[in-house]
């Protein structure tokens, strides 16, 4: 029996299929093949939940195969309960900063310490659990809001989940939507708007109660209402943790109660955005050049 053309065709999508999903196969297979972090062993000490200050001392961080440090002898001392943002060209160091906090990595010289513990003597579970981060790129995966959320916290009830809506400015569109926190959303939320996913990632934080807040860039790309609303919520989150901030706008810069000024790897100055505008010529420039806001928030030359 000879088979024709259009019956060996849908082989030829099996092939193409196999191809494509070919590059993350093989990353999945590194990634259980991969040795667990540093910091799951068992006899570490547990990390109180943090009180006192977030102390980086003369840490040097170097990523494999580069010869010049993302962070070269950064030192840096925030107290708990303050908001912090960390501005710099691109490239500077200052997501690698961010990292540090909760130890996607270790640094190659120097220490990271929350309230006196160095975070390698802690275990990492006890970290992390203190910690709630909301990146550029929300991710949310396909299912209801109510799972979407809870997945910062398994175990929440109904009533948590829409007390985080609500104190993240989510509830007013999430109450719109069929089936209110067991509506149904695509995978990646493309059916939410940019605004709209990033509330619901601030939701998802706010569940975890966590003791440490790291913002990274997340309003740079959603629109100013977005932004206000977002603003909004996280001002009244904040209060009473320790916040930590990378962002493109102006405006969320400004609330900040210190700037942290990084320039190749390095910590260039420290200060209030009136101070930095009179006395750092990189803040201005990143004021003038980078930092997104209306035309009343333009920072004037010293």
């Amino acid at each position: 029996m000879v088979l024709g053309g259009a019956a060996l065709k849908p082989l030829t999508g099996l092939l193409n299929d196999m191809q494509t999903s070919a590059g993350a196969a093989e990353r999945l297979e590194e990634l259980l093949h991969a040795s667990p972090e540093p910091g799951h062993e068992s006899g570490l000490e547990r990390l109180p939940r943090h009180a006192r200050s977030i102390e980086l001392r003369d840490v040097v961080v170097r990523y494999p195969g580069t010869r010049t440090p993302a962070l070269d002898g950064v030192s840096l001392t925030i107290k708990h309960g303050e908001r912090v943002a960390i501005v710099g060209p691109n490239g500077s160091g200052k997501t690698t900063l961010l990292g540090l906090l909760y130890r996607l990595y270790d640094p190659e010289r120097g220490s990271v310490l929350i309230d006196g513990y160095d975070l390698r003597r802690v275990s990492i579970r006890s970290l992390r659990k203190q910690v709630g981060v909301v990146s550029q790129e929300t991710v949310l995966f396909e299912g209801s809001v109510r799972d979407n959320v809870a997945y910062g916290k398994p175990t929440a009830s109904d009533e948590e989940i829409s007390q985080a809506l609500r104190r993240a400015r989510a509830s007013e569109f999430v109450e719109q939507l069929p089936g209110g926190i067991q509506a149904k959303i695509a995978e990646r939320g493309t059916s939410l708007s940019g605004g709209q996913r990033q509330r619901l990632a601030i939701a998802r934080a706010i569940i975890r109660d966590p003791a440490i807040l790291i913002l990274d860039e997340a309003t740079s790309m959603i629109d100013a209402g977005s932004e206000a609303r977002i603003n909004e919520a996280m001002d009244e989150f904040s209060q009473g943790r320790t916040t930590v901030v990378v962002a493109h706008r102006l405006s969320t810069v400004r609330r900040a109660d210190r700037i942290v000024v990084v320039e190749a790897g390095r910590v260039a100055d420290i200060g209030t955005h009136e101070q930095l505008l009179a006395r750092c010529e990189l803040y201005r420039d990143l004021a003038r050049t980078q930092l997104l806001g209306s035309e009343d928030d333009e920072p004037q030359s010293a």
